[in-house]
Parts: C-alpha cells; structure tokens; sequence
C-alpha cells in the first residue's frame, strides 16, 4: 500500500466511526425468514382445512364416526398432528431445532400427500378428451405443487433458514466470524 507523500494517513484503510450510544441500544431480534413466514401460513392453511373438514364429519355422524375412521387407519392420524405440533412450535419457539425438523417433516408429509392424490387423479384420465377438467383437475394442482416444492426447498436447505435455526455449517461459519 502506498501512502500520500507528506501525509500520515493511508487513503486505503477503512474509516475510523465511533457509533455514540449503541452501548445503551437493545439488542435488534432477529426476524424470521420469508420462508419460515411461508412454512407457518401453508401450515395454518393445512390446520385450519383438516379442522373444518373435521368438523364436518363431526356434524355430519358424530365424533365417534371420525374416531372410528382414524382407529381403522392410526398412520392417518400422524400428518395432521405432525402438522399441529410443527405449526405450534414454529409459531412459539422461534429459533428452536425441534420446531425446524417438526415443521420440515410436516411439510414433506404434505407435499407427498398432495403429489400421490394428484398423480392417482391423473392415472384416473388416461386419455385426455377434454382438455378444461384436466387443466383443472391436475394443470392447476401440478403448478401448484411445484410452487410449493420450491417454498420447501427454500425452508429445509435455505441458508436463511439453516442460519436462523442454527443448523449445519452455516452456524458454525457465523460463529467464527
């Protein structure tokens, strides 16, 4: 580095700021990621849709009628749930690692769930005639699900994500820096 001739002041080096007062700030929170923003909405969505048709049932034949349908089948009783604790924990412990795999898991349920009916409901049209119901029937579902691969990609591998929950390198790098 070269230095000014006749000056003591190297023009390269970074400029010497004393912030007054940060001493006596609060700490900033740190705010949560778009993608864990959107894993909360999309597990809301799933809460509040399996509540409603939940209800239904109830309404309809009784709540010994849905006890019934998920004694036949206990595994069914699991994504919702999976659902019910991951949405809690996201929502109430923010950086918590417990939360982040619930949630994750939640949303791998949901997607494989919504990737089977939709595929099961484009093996129900074999040959396409009309195209308007298959465009509605699997079209918007298909995009849809794509949509949704990316916001679950973007909420287990993220680096915002992995930086928030403190997850794999990406918190071991903020530490040593």
């Amino acid at each position: 580095m070269s230095e000014l001739p006749g000056s003591d002041v190297n023009p390269y080096a970074p400029p010497q700021v004393d912030v007054l007062g940060a001493e006596g700030l609060p700490p900033q929170p740190l705010l949560r990621p778009r993608s864990t923003k959107w894993a909360i909405f999309i597990l809301l969505l799933k809460v509040v849709v399996i509540h409603w048709i939940h209800w239904g049932i109830i309404q309809e034949s009784g709540f010994e009628e849905l006890w019934n349908a998920y004694a036949v089948q206990l595994g069914s009783l699991a994504a919702p749930v999976l659902s019910f604790l991951g949405l809690v924990l996201l929502v109430f412990t923010h950086r918590s690692r417990v939360a982040y795999a619930l949630a994750s898991s939640a949303l791998v349920v949901l997607f494989c769930d919504g990737v089977t009916h939709s595929y099961l409901q484009l093996r129900t049209y074999g040959d396409v005639e009309n195209t308007f119901p298959f465009v509605l029937d699997v079209g918007i579902p298909v995009v849809l699900f794509s949509l949704f691969l990316y916001l679950l990609y973007r909420f287990i591998f993220g680096l915002p994500s992995r930086r928030y929950y403190r997850i794999g390198k990406a918190w071991v790098q903020d530490e040593e820096v």
